[in-house]
């Protein structure tokens, strides 16, 4: 099973190479190296050429016990990836898991949680409320990039200082989920955050001697700033603002709530978030928004109850 570990390593590499991000390559080569430990303590122990769809599906077996769809989906998708791959590399003549169906996950069956606007409000006043110079100035800036562009905190972590266009007022998100690049227009707060942190940033790079960072958003010590400092320091904040429950996502579900509650189209709002399929983008059209509320207004109903001049129910 050397041969695996080699065809592991390089798997990891094309994942790089197209893109993805760093904490989603961890997760699936964690999956994948926890397949073939379990491969390796079989006996008698199969070759890698030898290994059948129904030992794969009673690894799957074991691994979903307990375990919620999403979470059996994830697996699933993860192996079913790798596969696929082998066969790519002719270590495999077909992968079992392409035509098998993962369990089915319905999208709508649980609506993000979004955040108020008080609570928007009061979390974005605490982004200013630390300690620390650096980031007095670059934490309102992370807290309007995930809420006001809708990205992922490795999306946000991986940016670059050139992936600021100043005369253009774009950001280009060039490390996302799908793998795809895509360029963000910049509101004017985020234009006047970013102008004034970018000094601030550059005091620090030239007081820890760093010359070669690119990051746009670093730490105390002038390197890129980590997903996990980003969400140690905005649970810091939302702890100060009174918000129990908070995680960093909320964010983003949040920006997509608000974009549809003012109306815009779904198809818009998916090249925002950059999701690869539109029924992702699906699952925060549970948002009244303007064209909803338009469209409710029509109902027969309306027109019943203005003829009769009454209420059907009691006030």
């Amino acid at each position: 099973m050397k041969q695996y570990d080699a065809l592991l390593d390089a798997y990891e590499k094309q994942l790089g190479i197209r893109g993805i991000g760093a904490s989603t390559i961890l997760n699936r080569r964690r999956e994948i190296e926890r397949f073939g430990l379990w491969i390796k303590r079989k006996k008698p122990r199969p070759n890698l050429s030898n290994i059948s769809a129904e030992l794969i599906l009673e690894y799957l077996k074991e691994r979903s016990a307990f375990k919620a769809r999403t979470t059996i989906q994830s697996k699933f998708s993860d192996l079913r990836c790798f596969f696929e791959y082998l066969v790519q590399e002719n270590v495999w003549k077909k992968n079992p898991l392409r035509w098998i169906p993962g369990p089915k996950i319905i999208l709508n069956s649980h609506i993000p949680k979004s955040l108020k606007p008080s609570e928007v409000e009061l979390l974005f006043q605490q982004c200013f409320q630390v300690k620390e110079i650096l980031f007095q100035y670059e934490m309102p800036v992370i807290f309007l990039t995930l809420y006001s562009l809708g990205l992922r905190r490795g999306e946000l972590v991986n940016l670059n200082f050139n992936d600021w266009d100043q005369r253009e007022k774009t950001l280009r998100v060039r490390v996302s989920k799908n793998g795809r690049e895509r360029f963000m227009p910049i509101p004017e707060s985020l234009e006047r955050a970013i102008e004034a942190y970018l000094p601030i940033r550059q005091n620090v790079l030239i007081k820890r001697n760093v010359t070669d960072e690119q990051a746009l958003f670093i730490d105390g010590q002038g390197k890129r700033i980590s997903g996990v400092n980003v969400s140690r320091r905005l649970f810091g904040c939302a702890k100060r603002a009174g918000l129990s429950k908070f995680n960093v996502h909320q964010l983003r579900h949040t920006c997509a709530t608000n974009l549809f509650a003012k109306g815009v189209p779904l198809p818009e709002v998916k090249m925002v978030l950059g999701h690869a399929s539109i029924s992702t983008t699906q699952r925060y059209t549970h948002v009244a928004g303007p064209e909803r509320w338009q469209a409710i207004q029509k109902h027969p109903l309306n027109n019943y109850l203005s003829q009769q001049g009454e209420s059907p129910c009691p006030r």
